[in-house]
């Protein structure tokens, strides 16, 4: 939708890409071709869940038109390999793009957080998101020994930042905190005061 010629996209879950049909993933990236030639627009991830991880990094590339990182570290020892080592990159971005977010932002919207953390001119608005960035339980299954009770356990260890910046269990604060229902009024208020003394700015 569009409000006061600001384009707003709600995203309530990130795209899970199908062997065959991946129209999903297409009509999504499709909006951050869009979204980069505007001067600012607004992502509501505030009903955002999750999904695939993936699909999330891939938005932020087709946005900035670069290879983004995250800034979280994954480890798998079962495999003895790790992701995401490359070095973090702090990308230039001349629009603006405004994040919404609540308590069920989660999983890989809080991914794409992470992601747009190495990209200028990103405002996060709203509450604390969720917390549970990174989740591989289910895989792989065993059975105890004694009590034959089937448990799962995670295969990989996830390390972030030590400046507190995303905490499980707490997410991530954004910068401008305000209650997620009227975060997307806020924001317009906010960019229309700014335009606002953009142009008085311009007058004198």
């Amino acid at each position: 939708k569009e409000k006061n010629g600001i384009p707003i996209l709600k995203i309530t879950q990130m795209p899970i890409s199908e062997r065959i049909d991946d129209s999903i993933e297409k009509e999504f990236l499709k909006y951050a071709k869009e979204f980069r030639d505007k001067e600012v627009a607004i992502l509501d991830l505030r009903e955002n869940k999750g999904g695939n991880s993936v699909s999330a990094v891939k938005w932020l590339e087709e946005y900035s038109k670069r290879k983004i990182s995250t800034n979280s570290q994954r480890l798998l020892p079962l495999m003895t390999q790790e992701e995401n080592l490359r070095n973090d990159v702090f990308i230039p971005n001349s629009s603006m793009l405004i994040i919404l977010v609540s308590n069920n932002t989660a999983s890989a919207a809080e991914v794409f957080l992470d992601a747009s953390y190495n990209l200028t001119n990103v405002i996060i608005i709203g509450e604390n998101t969720y917390g549970a960035m990174r989740s591989d339980s289910g895989n792989p299954k065993l059975k105890l020994i004694n009590s034959e009770i089937e448990i799962t356990y995670g295969k990989s260890l996830c390390l972030f930042p030590e400046n507190d910046y995303f905490i499980e269990g707490r997410g991530f604060v954004p910068d401008i905190c305000v209650p997620a229902e009227k975060a997307e009024e806020l924001a317009l208020k906010m960019i229309q005061y700014y335009k606002l003394q953009q142009t008085q700015t311009q007058k004198r």
